[in-house]
């Protein structure tokens, strides 16, 4: 604890708050056709990467050219097909189906991936929340424990992630995991099997707080409360764990996937072999996405990673660090000394002046100085230059006067 050395910032902090949001930031307003015909950020590199799309483009294309050059023969004069006809009503059962049974798998992954998000976040929040509530009770007489207990609650979400692969090969990350974790501390780490690295270091971080807990002399609820939120990291790491390893049943996933290798090859041909021109392009804009929700569902179902969608858990660890080295490091501006006179000297809040309108009038509620205090009264009539906020008794007076 002696030798425990406080952090300093990896870089400012507005640096990186737009980054910890999402991992792409893009302009809503930009408009739909902007949006529409973009091309980075999307899905569009993913599915054209996927062999089955091109497949299913080579199978619409060859039947295209048999059509066209008579191989494949078209209905006869009578109305009457011949074996090789595919008609539109024989393919609206077969999309309805696939189209629903899709966007429910969509659905079901971002319902997934907003969880995950909100686990996540709220997994950080409790870290920072931790140091605050121990810098309050211990940090003027044993800040070393504080940072200790912060230091290795840090670094069980650090290497919790780094489990996950979803720290990535970065500059910093180098700083940040020197800074979070010393070389004899690491070698003992080093004797567990590395799945177990973030639960031996919560376990370091509560002893921490217990150590610092009994130096300080505080209260015991507070230590039960400052345990309950390494115990909430804890459990909040397994709900991530049990969530990803729970994936749709395969029996479902195999219906999805051949129902849409059925609809693609049923419009590939139904497509190819229509008299219209834009039965290519019509085809190939279905076919992408298709492939693109069913992809982009799979992207989202596992949001650690280095994906497009992947959440920057990097960067909101690095985030987390430089909250807590603002915490541990910033203290009373006046002084521990001062704080006495600074209450005695502070004054009650008085009411902002009311908001100029084209009538200088007042909203429906105000507030007015009494004997007693501030009250919130109902004004609507207009308020007079220079007249102080009076009560009842001072209307009626002046309506004497008038």
């Amino acid at each position: 604890l002696i030798t425990s050395g406080f952090p300093s910032v990896c870089c400012p902090f507005h640096s990186i708050v737009l980054a910890s949001l999402m991992v792409f930031m893009y302009d809503k307003d930009a408009g739909f056709l902007v949006t529409a015909l973009s091309v980075r950020h999307t899905v569009l590199p993913i599915v054209l990467t996927r062999p089955g799309f091109w497949v299913f483009l080579c199978v619409h294309a060859g039947v295209a050219a048999a059509y066209r050059y008579g191989y494949l023969s078209r209905s006869d004069t009578e109305g009457l097909a011949d074996f090789a006809h595919l008609d539109w009503n024989d393919m609206k059962v077969v999309s309805s189906i696939a189209t629903f049974c899709l966007v429910f798998y969509l659905n079901q992954c971002y319902t997934k991936y907003l969880h995950l998000h909100k686990i996540v976040r709220a997994m950080n929040s409790n870290c920072l929340c931790m140091v605050q509530e121990a810098w309050l009770h211990c940090g003027g007489e044993y800040p070393q424990s504080v940072w200790l207990a912060s230091r290795y609650h840090l670094a069980a979400l650090y290497y919790y992630y780094h489990s996950m692969e979803s720290m990535h090969d970065r500059d910093w990350c180098g700083h940040l995991r020197e800074r979070l974790l010393r070389d004899e501390e690491l070698s003992v780490l080093q004797e567990h099997p590395r799945a177990f690295w973030p639960i031996v270091l919560l376990h370091w971080s509560g002893m921490a707080l217990k150590l610092g807990h009994s130096k300080c002399k505080a209260p015991a609820n507070v230590l039960k409360s400052l345990l309950d939120k390494l115990l909430f990291t804890q459990r909040a790491q397994q709900e991530i764990t049990s969530d990803l390893a729970l994936l749709v049943p395969f029996q479902y996933f195999h219906i999805l996937t051949f129902m849409l290798c059925m609809n693609l090859l049923l419009w590939a041909y139904l497509l190819a072999t229509s008299n219209s021109l834009w039965g290519s392009v019509v085809f190939a804009s279905c076919a992408f996405m298709y492939v693109g929700m069913f992809e982009l569902g799979n992207e989202l179902i596992n949001p650690f990673g280095s994906g497009e969608v992947d959440l920057p858990v990097d960067l909101w660890v690095r985030e987390c660090y430089n909250n807590i080295s603002l915490v541990v490091q910033s203290g009373y501006p006046f002084g521990d000394s001062d704080f006495n006179a600074v209450l005695e000297s502070e004054c009650m809040p008085q009411p902002l002046p009311p908001l100029d309108d084209e009538n200088d009038e007042l909203s429906s509620n105000s507030f007015v100085e009494t004997d007693s205090g501030l009250k919130q009264v109902a004004i609507n009539k207009p308020l007079l230059s220079g007249r102080p906020l009076g009560g009842a008794e001072n209307d009626e007076d002046d309506d004497d006067d008038d």
